[in-house]
């Protein structure tokens, strides 16, 4: 009953049930039991800052779909700023603002760095794939650089364990040719498909010889290369580029390709040759004008959906491989006007009409480039698919501005303090057109972590710099009306002060946090509680030394926590 009726007693950090794992991490530094040093805490909100900007810089390179008995699982993988690649998974059948999981850093058991995992630059593809009825696994697959080389790597999640496997594979890349590694590597796309055939890539080489295209499959197990070496395919013209490749529900293969201003797409078929089993020969050859964007198929049909930019202008055209371009469609309102490109999405490409696809992609508006997960609604006219939900943010969308970014940890308030207010408030009102799961990362950057930080420093005696750090969130120095740093703490003046349980308050009824998360200005009163005891036992110990300097430091601290009390947020009901 008591935390029910008053969370902002203990309301601690540390007692967040949800923690990003830098946050985790900050919380067992902070929480060792010994005293922390000023350079530590600097060290800890260093650490943080970094982890804050990878995921709001983060740049999602792909996305697989996968799901059996009911419930389907949207899989993004992405790098951040530090190189670090992440995941994070969105739950289709769930309704409420968790739906999607923090973004995690992609780790062996226990944490540990998966082995040959390391240097990987680029993220080329995921493919979701069972060797056997009882085995399923997301292939990742990224360019990794050693040195001056790269080489082709692939990191596996076991599905059925959901943990990675703790060594990653590193594929032979003895691509017929010579070629430069570094001023003309070898291009790599992954094949968007079903998970009923193993991981499927093409390769484009441009040498001394010209250009040509390689593909080659993973043989049935999914732990090595099919046997019979890397097949040559397709025309060789110099100039150009090879931007995906995608196969329909009859398994022709789709290889798209720039051909300077405009974009060619090439379908191939399997043929049945002597002494092979199959290879894939051109059937045709269309070309457009535009720049590529992404391309996805349509369940049970021939029809393909491909994002192109022409002319500054986003289109999504409709394609069969038999009549060629059908046309534009529209599905784009809102937040999709600018879409800048779609990330490859596999799995479940071309199960049927029924089946739930998701899209992730890029967009520019007025406030920068952003990432959204959309829901696209199929039917049997192709020329009618929509996005049937709006869009959400895959992750918090931070623009930083100005001399000092607010990735930072800042360890005392400074003379940008309102202007990092103004940027925390953007912060906040961008991501909320996200789920609710994201705002968690803009918690801990601007409130969790500070507080977390200052109350260390207090309980080691650092006095002066714990109260810096709570003067972050909450300026008790400045004027009454302009104090709150923290958006949070204004935004919590707009809920209902209201003493009802929620309908799930018994899954977790001693959460203080889930609680006030909904109350009107509990954190507020949290924040002035713990400045107030700071500020107490800061006089406490200034008194304590009982000289004339120490006693008027002690007088002036007891009278700030003497108006704090006195404030009109402390007596608010």
């Amino acid at each position: 009953m008591f935390v029910f009726l008053y969370p902002e007693n203990i309301l601690q950090p540390s007692l967040r049930n949800l923690q990003t794992p830098a946050f985790q991490e900050l919380v067992n530094t902070t929480q060792s039991g010994r005293e922390i040093t000023l350079n530590e805490v600097k060290q800890a909100a260093d650490n943080y800052s970094r982890y804050f900007k990878d995921i709001c810089t983060l740049e999602v390179q792909a996305s697989c779909l996968y799901g059996e008995g009911g419930n389907d699982f949207f899989y993004m993988f992405g790098i951040g700023e530090t190189g670090t690649i992440y995941w994070s998974v969105y739950n289709i059948n769930d309704k409420t603002g968790y739906a999607q999981t923090l973004w995690l850093p992609i780790e062996g058991d226990n944490g540990s760095q998966i082995k040959e995992w390391n240097n990987v630059v680029e993220i080329i593809g995921a493919i979701p794939y069972r060797p056997t009825y009882d085995q399923g696994y997301i292939f990742l697959f990224g360019r990794r650089l050693i040195g001056i080389s790269y080489s082709l790597v692939y990191a596996k999640y076991d599905l059925r364990n959901k943990t990675w496997i703790n060594e990653a594979k590193v594929l032979n890349l003895s691509i017929p040719g010579s070629y430069d590694p570094i001023y003309n590597p070898i291009q790599i796309v992954v094949k968007q498909r079903d998970f009923d055939e193993p991981p499927h890539l093409a390769f484009w080489v441009n040498d001394s010889s010209g250009l040509r295209f390689y593909e080659r499959k993973l043989n049935l197990k999914g732990d090595d290369w099919e046997d019979g070496g890397f097949r040559n395919f397709g025309p060789q013209s110099a100039n150009q580029k090879m931007l995906g490749m995608i196969a329909d529900h009859e398994n022709y293969i789709y290889i798209f390709r720039s051909g300077g201003v405009n974009l060619i797409i090439d379908v191939y078929t399997y043929v049945s040759i002597p002494n092979f089993t199959t290879r894939l020969f051109l059937s045709r050859s269309w070309e457009l004008p535009g720049i590529y964007g992404g391309a996805f198929s349509h369940p049970g049909t021939n029809d393909l959906f491909i994002l192109t930019n022409i002319s500054g202008t986003t289109q999504l055209l409709n394609f069969n491989r038999d009549t060629g371009f059908g046309g534009s469609v529209s599905p784009f309102t809102g937040n999709t006007s600018n879409i800048a490109v779609a990330i490859p999405t596999s799995g479940r490409e071309s199960l049927s009409l029924d089946s739930p696809r998701y899209l992730v992609y890029k967009t520019f508006n007025d406030r920068g480039l952003q990432t959204y997960i959309a829901r696209i609604t199929n039917s049997a006219d192709p020329t009618s698919i929509y996005f049937s939900e709006p869009s959400f943010l895959a992750k918090p969308f931070v623009k930083d501005s100005g001399d000092i970014s607010i990735f930072n940890i800042p360890i005392q308030l400074n003379t940008e303090a309102q202007r990092r207010k103004v940027e925390i408030q953007e912060a906040y009102q961008n991501s909320l057109a996200g789920l609710e799961v994201n705002l968690t990362y803009l918690q801990e950057a601007f409130y969790y972590v500070p507080i977390q930080l200052a109350i260390a420093l207090q309980r080691s005696g650092e006095y002066l710099a714990a109260l810096d750090l709570f003067q972050t969130v909450y300026d008790y120095t400045a004027e009454e009306g302009i104090r709150k740093i923290y958006y949070g703490l204004i935004r919590e003046e707009s809920f209902e002060l209201t003493y009802e349980r929620s309908r799930d308050w018994l899954l977790d009824p001693l959460d203080p946090h889930l609680i006030a998360a909904t109350r009107q200005n509990i954190y507020t009163h949290f924040t002035l509680f713990a400045i107030i005891r700071c500020l107490l036992e800061f006089a406490d110990s200034e008194f304590t030394q009982d000289t004339s300097e120490s006693t008027g430091r002690a007088r002036s601290l007891y009278l700030t926590a003497q108006e704090l009390l006195e404030s009109k947020r402390v007596f608010e009901k």
